[in-house]
């Protein structure tokens, strides 16, 4: 490959995972004011993993024995059942552009995770950009707080915000699991299977509770199909192609830039308002995460969250 063309398949690849990624907020909000969240975030799951198994067998490779497929399938299930299924429940009731700055906090709880489950120690930066994480969260929610202590309203107005950071967390415990557990060696292979399980588990669950989906516009569908096809599958390949070629820093340094650009967009197509509490609450947040990722790749592979899938998060 040429200079050139590595240089193109780099920008390409960073385009998706700091553009694109950033309009799943967006996409998401349209998608579940039509679908129910859960069937929604299965049915979505099971596409991607049927798209990723097509391109498995197009580069001649298999999915690997079912006794291989333990680690990977509770990583998906925390990833889809926990992260994006949470997440589009939560986004019913949360702004986008909030919804992407709360999602931000996913790095400062898979480190906080590791210390306290698995006895890993973090340094006091790593502290410090835990504290300045949950000061932006209580900021971005302030009002919601104070209505919850004046009025009856104030814990719906909480729900979905709550939401949305339990599937960061859930999506951090999936990311924490995949540094711990014995994973496929194809990254591919083992994003297919965590998109499969979480996919069936999250559509069974659905099913369960009574979801269907009934007649969505076709706005609602091109949503789905975009989240399916754009964010999830795309988003997943260029994600894994920036780890390594970049490495995981430059990979994961698109959670300083969805956050702004989540905000732009749901000013600009949805009319969310961005007040000047919301942008202070969201610089707060991204250096409490700046801190996070900075000093996770000063620390070793043993006692630093595993980034590689990400990816998983929406």
């Amino acid at each position: 490959m040429s200079s050139a063309s590595r240089k193109l398949r780099l920008a390409a690849a960073l385009f998706t995972v700091y553009v694109l990624w950033a309009t799943s907020y967006l996409a998401i909000k349209h998608a579940v004011g039509v679908f129910p969240p859960l069937l929604m975030s299965g049915l979505r799951s099971l596409l991607a993993a049927a798209v990723l198994y097509g391109l498995l067998r197009l580069g001649g490779q298999t999915l690997p024995p079912f006794r291989q497929w333990r680690d990977a399938s509770w990583v998906g299930i925390f990833a889809t059942t926990g992260g994006s299924a949470l997440l589009a429940m939560g986004m019913r009731d949360t702004p986008s552009g909030m919804a992407a700055v709360l999602y931000a906090t996913m790095p400062i709880f898979a480190c906080l995770m590791l210390v306290f489950w698995w006895g890993a120690r973090i340094s006091g930066l790593q502290w410090l950009g835990s504290a300045f994480g949950l000061v932006g969260i209580i900021l971005l929610n302030r009002d919601a707080f104070w209505g919850s202590a004046a009025s009856l309203d104030g814990p719906p107005r909480l729900l979905g915000p709550g939401l949305v950071l339990a599937s960061a967390a859930c999506t951090a415990l999936a990311a924490a699991l995949t540094s711990r557990g014995k994973m496929p060696h194809s990254v591919l292979a083992s994003t297919c299977i965590q998109l499969l399980v979480g996919g069936v588990v999250t559509t069974l669950v659905a099913i369960g509770l009574g979801q269907d989906i009934g007649r969505p516009s076709g706005s609602a569908l091109g949503a789905f199909l975009y989240l399916s096809l754009v964010i999830s599958v795309c988003g997943c390949l260029a994600f894994n192609d920036l780890t390594h070629r970049a490495g995981p820093a430059v990979a994961t340094s698109y959670a300083y830039v969805n956050p702004p650009v989540a905000l732009a967009l749901g000013a600009l197509f949805l009319g969310e308002s961005v007040t000047g509490q919301g942008m202070l609450a969201m610089v707060i947040v991204l250096l409490g995460v700046a801190m996070m990722l900075y000093s996770t790749t000063r620390l070793s592979a043993d006692s630093a969250p595993n980034l590689i899938n990400h990816e998983l998060k929406q």
